[in-house]
C-alpha cells in the first residue's frame, strides 16, 4: 500500500510546526508527518478525519497550492552560450551541481551521459512506491552507479525504472545542464555541471477537486516542491558542492507578493547554503515562486 504521501485517502498539510501554541515539542519525522526544514513540515491525515475542505476553516497557506509546467525558449537569445568561450570566464558549470524538479529525466539521452558514464548523480522519483530510508521520505532514489548500471544493460527500466512521460523534465535539464551534441548543434548552459533530478509526483485528487483543477493533466503540490528542495540541498551539503535550483514551474494560486510556505522557504534556504533558484530562459510569465 503506498505510504500516506502518496495516498490518495490522504490529505496534506503545510504546517509550521515550530510555532506551536502548546509550547514546545521534539518533533521527529515519519509516515504521517515530515520535517521540511526547521519551520515547517508536512501533515498527512487520513481522509475521513477531515471536515470537507473550506477556506473559511483552514488556513489557506496550509492548503498546498497548485503548480504546472512554464515555457521555455532558445539559450541563444538568452546569451548564455556565449560565456563557455569567453577567454576569461570559460563559464560551463565545472564543480557545481544543477537541480532540476519536474517531471523527471530520460536518463537514456545522449545529452545526459557519455557511452556509459552519466552526468546525473541522482534521482528522487516521487511517483514509484517505496517508504522512508533516511535520505528520501518516500518513493525511490537511484544514484550515479545503479544509472550507470542501466545505461550498460540491455534492459535499463529493469535497474532503474525512473522515466519522463511528459518531457518537460527532460528538456529542461538539457536547456540547463545538457552535454554538448555537435551534431544537433545543441549545448545546455553548464555543460560541465552534474545533474540532481527529482520527479515529482501527481496532485492528489482531492486538490485538483478543491481547486477545480482536471484530474488528466500534470500537476504538482506545493509540499512534494518542498520536499523535493530539501532533498536537493541535502545532496549539494553532502557533496560539498554550490548548487543551482530549476524549477520550471508556475501557479496563479495565491497574491503573486513572494507570500506562502514555498516562497519563504526558498528564501531562507537561499540565505543558508550557496544556492541559486534559476529561471528558465525565456519564460512567458513569472510563476508565482521565486525559482
Amino acid at each position: 500500500m503506498p505510504v500516506p504521501a502518496q495516498n490518495q485517502q490522504y490529505e496534506n498539510f503545510i504546517i509550521r510546526y515550530k510555532q506551536n501554541t502548546h509550547g514546545g515539542f521534539d518533533y521527529e519525522s515519519d509516515e504521517t508527518f515530515q520535517i521540511v526544514n526547521d519551520l515547517f513540515g508536512i501533515l498527512y491525515v487520513p481522509m475521513q478525519e477531515v471536515p470537507e475542505l473550506e477556506l473559511s476553516s483552514y488556513s489557506y497557506s496550509s492548503i498546498p497550492r497548485c503548480y504546472t509546467y512554464m515555457d521555455t525558449g532558445a539559450l541563444s537569445t538568452s546569451g548564455v552560450t556565449r560565456l563557455h568561450n569567453h577567454p576569461y570566464l570559460k563559464l560551463q558549470g565545472k564543480g557545481t551541481l544543477v537541480a532540476v524538479i519536474d517531471s523527471g529525466i530520460d536518463y537514456l539521452h545522449p545529452a545526459f551521459h557519455n557511452g556509459v558514464q552519466s552526468k546525473i548523480f541522482s534521482i528522487w522519483d516521487q511517483t514509484l512506491e517505496g517508504g522512508a530510508d533516511g535520505r528520501i521520505p518516500f518513493g525511490r532514489e537511484f544514484g550515479r552507479q545503479q544509472i550507470e548500471q542501466a545505461l550498460a544493460s540491455e534492459n535499463p527500466w529493469e535497474i532503474v525504472p525512473s522515466s519522463d512521460t511528459n518531457g518537460h523534465g527532460t528538456r529542461s535539464a538539457a536547456t540547463a545542464a545538457g552535454y554538448r551534441i555537435e551534431k544537433d548543434n545543441f549545448c545546455g548552459a553548464a555543460p560541465e555541471a552534474e545533474i540532481v533530478i527529482v520527479k515529482l509526483k501527481q496532485a492528489k485528487n482531492y486538490l485538483r477537486d478543491f481547486y477545480l483543477l482536471p484530474r488528466d493533466i500534470d500537476i504538482f503540490q506545493e509540499d512534494d516542491i518542498m520536499l523535493a528542495i530539501s532533498y536537493v540541498l541535502f545532496i549539494a551539503q553532502e557533496q560539498q558542492m554550490p548548487l543551482s535550483i530549476c524549477i520550471g514551474l508556475g501557479t496563479s494560486m495565491g497574491a503573486h507578493q513572494g507570500e506562502g510556505p514555498l516562497n519563504e522557504y526558498i528564501n531562507s534556504m537561499q540565505h543558508l547554503h550557496r544556492t541559486q533558484y534559476l529561471f528558465l530562459p525565456e519564460m512567458k510569465e513569472r510563476p508565482d515562486t521565486i525559482i
